[in-house]
């Protein structure tokens, strides 16, 4: 992943983080950055994880 992409990816789970709720468009704005290369990194797999756990443990909503 690129610095410009990882900076990207890292704004969004923290705008996300912050509100509390993972909306529709900032799951499709967080999946362009992802999967913008076709591929996942380990950093981009942690971050999904982390945002995974946070919903599973209900720290994170999703939804509108």
């Amino acid at each position: 992943m690129e610095d410009t992409d990882q900076s990207k990816v890292e704004e969004l789970i923290n705008q996300i983080i912050a509100d509390g709720r993972l909306t529709k468009d900032e799951k499709k704005q967080l999946d362009d950055v992802l999967l913008a290369d076709g591929q996942l990194s380990l950093e981009e797999r942690k971050c999904i994880d982390r945002l995974l756990g946070m919903i599973a443990r209900g720290e994170l909503q999703m939804g509108d």
